[in-house]
């Protein structure tokens, strides 16, 4: 299953806190399953992050995939980002979730 295959985003925000720091959250329902892919860019790249997660039976979230500031952060722009900015590592995240996770029953 590839990222476009049956995922429909329900929830998608982005956000702009301060120059250089801004973040982009969506939620997707894949069969049956709800997946949360969050990347925050921060003006620090230590501070930043970008992980996909499946919600549990216990509705905590749990992190199936993670990918370092080290490989996107400095490609990122500091000034002028929309959700656009941040969507190809959202999309990348997605696709590495639905690796990881086993095909629905």
């Amino acid at each position: 299953m590839t990222a476009g295959d049956d995922a429909t985003i329900v929830d998608a925000v982005f956000a702009q806190t301060r120059e250089g720091c801004y973040r982009l959250t969506r939620v997707h329902h894949i069969a049956g399953r709800v997946l949360r892919v969050d990347v925050d860019r921060d003006y620090y790249p230590f501070q930043s992050h970008a992980r996909a997660e499946i919600l549990a039976p216990s509705l905590t979230w749990t992190v199936l995939a993670y990918v370092p500031p080290a490989e996107w952060h400095r490609q990122t722009p500091v000034r002028h980002a929309d959700a656009g900015t941040l969507a190809p590592i959202a999309n990348l995240l997605l696709e590495r979730a639905l690796r990881i996770l086993p095909a629905s029953p």
